[in-house]
């Protein structure tokens, strides 16, 4: 479930609920700026609910919105500007995958989606070279089965829109990915030459959803499999991204594996405000509420 909240809700929501909270104020952690120690004598919380339009109400207990940080002593308030201006709420926004592409060399960075169908840079790497477009017609092409592709100059295009209003264009191209001593060719994915709204602001996104252009479904040896791990902003370590079922000893006996199930129409909810204890805040028109 994800909250978007633009920054000019998020500081609404600071003012009421510093006005509310009581306790010792500790310092910042991070990109948490609200912290406090957690056994002082005076330390009380209100709840925060989330109002949708429609009726329903999503209500916070502290639990929902306090992360402890350095051990147990201390606890910020979870909502936190993040670089494309919304704001990560601890048990309400997921955390998202972040995964360096050869961070040693300057490469960008990219966010893994398990909704993504297709692997795109909004901006290419310092440090990579040109990669070789995807034309119309090539035995790459065709292999793909790209029935949806738009043909300009005889090179392949592409168009992805959400439902945040968010998009992005580009054209298509075939890279090499290299994981260890295994060099992947001809991998197909989307260098992206208008983007906007989130897609404006991330370097690139890693698709783990289904279809064909799918990272994990051009990579055969992997049966269509992938797992990761997401650390906590506590343990201040990372995680793990692995693909393919047959990793040995990483997995305990037993384990199963989880299909992913594609969604057409997700839903989405406007959000019309939010209330700490009695104190209710209007929200501004534009707030979605993403759930999935």
């Amino acid at each position: 479930m994800v909250v978007a909240l633009p920054m000019v809700a998020y500081e609404a929501l600071w003012d009421v609920f510093i006005a509310k909270a009581s306790g010792v104020r500790a310092p910042s952690v991070l990109i948490f700026d609200t912290c406090y120690h957690q056994y002082s004598d005076n330390f009380q919380f209100p709840s925060i609910s989330f109002y949708l339009l429609g009726g329903p109400i999503l209500t916070l207990e502290s639990h929902g919105f306090l992360i402890p940080v350095d051990g147990v002593e201390t606890v910020c308030f979870a909502f936190a500007p993040s670089a494309v201006g919304l704001s990560i709420i601890r048990n309400v926004q997921q955390a998202g995958i972040q995964i360096s592409i050869d961070e040693a060399r300057g490469y960008v960075g990219v966010i893994a989606g398990v909704t993504i169908r297709m692997t795109r840079f909004s901006t290419l790497p310092l440090k990579i070279q040109l990669p070789t477009l995807l034309f119309c017609g090539s035995p790459a092409y065709d292999a793909l089965l790209l029935n949806d592709c738009r043909c300009h100059a005889g090179k392949c295009g592409y168009e992805v829109n959400y439902a945040d209003g968010s998009y992005t264009k580009g054209t298509l191209m075939l890279e090499t990915f290299t994981f260890g001593q295994m060099r992947i060719q001809n991998m197909a994915m989307g260098c992206g030459h208008n983007n906007q709204g989130s897609f404006n602001v991330i370097a690139g996104m890693l698709g783990l959803g289904g279809g064909r252009m799918s990272f994990v479904n051009q990579i055969p040896e992997t049966g269509g499999a992938f797992s990761y791990c997401l650390p906590s902003y506590s343990i201040l370590s990372p995680g793990w991204l692995r693909f393919g079922c047959g990793l040995g000893g990483a997995f305990p006996l037993g384990a199963a594996w989880a299909l992913l199930v594609y969604n057409p129409e997700p839903q989405i909810f406007t959000m019309s405000g939010f209330q700490v204890l009695v104190l209710r805040v209007l929200a501004y028109p534009y707030l979605k509420t993403f759930f999935g």
